[in-house]
């Protein structure tokens, strides 16, 4: 039996962002739960992560100074962001991010962490 380690953090899947007729607002990303690793299928699972911290992690090509160490240097970066609000009643929710997130992000996972708690 293969052993079970508890994450941090839940790991849906940026799906779009907010588009009306005229103009694209790449603010609001709407991020769909995984239902397959969460089980988050109806409105009243997403509630639980409103108000909650989530982060996309990428690699860029080029490397830059890691805050408060200048003398290290990496390649990841990371978007910051929240859970705004849910998206329908299938348990996806919106998230709003400090910076847009760029166009490959789509389709890619976010990660959802669990503070802060409402507990």
């Amino acid at each position: 039996m293969a052993d079970t380690q508890a994450t941090p953090a839940a790991i849906p899947t940026a799906k779009a962002t907010k588009v009306s007729k005229t103009s694209k607002a790449a603010k609001p990303a709407k991020i769909e739960k995984a239902t397959d690793v969460e089980g988050c299928r109806r409105k009243e699972h997403g509630i639980f992560y409103v108000g909650k911290r989530c982060v996309y992690v990428y690699k860029a090509e080029t490397k830059k100074c890691v805050p408060q160490h200048p003398e290290r240097k990496t390649r990841i970066r990371a978007v910051w962001g929240k859970v705004t609000r849910l998206h329908g009643n299938s348990g996806a929710v919106r998230a709003r991010f400090r910076r847009n997130l760029p166009g490959h992000a789509m389709g890619h996972r976010v990660r959802i962490m669990l503070y802060p708690s409402r507990i």
